[in-house]
């Protein structure tokens, strides 16, 4: 299967670890998109950065935002 042509546009999609955000987020990425996760800590992505996204590597971005509650949690993630 050959690499659907990347859109250029991004999309952060929030808690990528979880079921529901981890499908929505291939499914974008078959679709062309360049996706960046959060999840409370980097290495809990790895399972996906190195399954099912393995093959999309170029166009995932994971960002750890280990406390939502904190003021400005999120704005590494929406840069």
């Amino acid at each position: 299967m050959s690499l659907p042509t990347c859109n250029g546009k991004t999309i952060l999609i929030t808690g990528i670890n979880g079921y529901i955000a981890s499908r929505i987020g291939h499914d974008l990425l078959k679709r062309g998109y360049k996706i960046r996760g959060t999840s409370r800590s980097k290495p809990s992505t790895e399972a996906l950065l190195n399954g099912a996204y393995n093959e999309f590597a170029g166009r995932v971005e994971m960002v750890a935002v280990p406390d939502m509650t904190v003021p400005g949690a999120f704005d590494e993630a929406v840069k």
